[in-house]
């Protein structure tokens, strides 16, 4: 399955994903599901980590990237 996350998709994932529906945790978790995620997304995330606004995330771009890439997927940027 091809999943493409929004930014909200993307940010519960990461870092709160109680807040996702019902079912779709399993779902992204299987290794047959491949995550993408827009590069509108990624800049729009990236913009609000570098003006301190996404504290988990960390306060830089590389350090929200990182935080990204450790979903533990072949994640990218379409």
């Amino acid at each position: 399955m091809e999943l493409l996350l929004d930014s909200h998709a993307l940010l519960w994932t990461l870092y709160t994903p109680t807040l996702l529906p019902s079912g779709l945790a399993d779902i992204l978790r299987e290794p047959t599901t491949h995550l993408s995620v827009s590069e509108g997304s990624v800049w729009e995330l990236s913009d609000k980590a570098a003006k301190g606004r996404l504290p988990l995330a960390g306060n830089s771009v590389s350090q929200f990237m990182a935080r990204h890439r450790g979903v533990g997927r072949d994640t990218a940027a379409h």
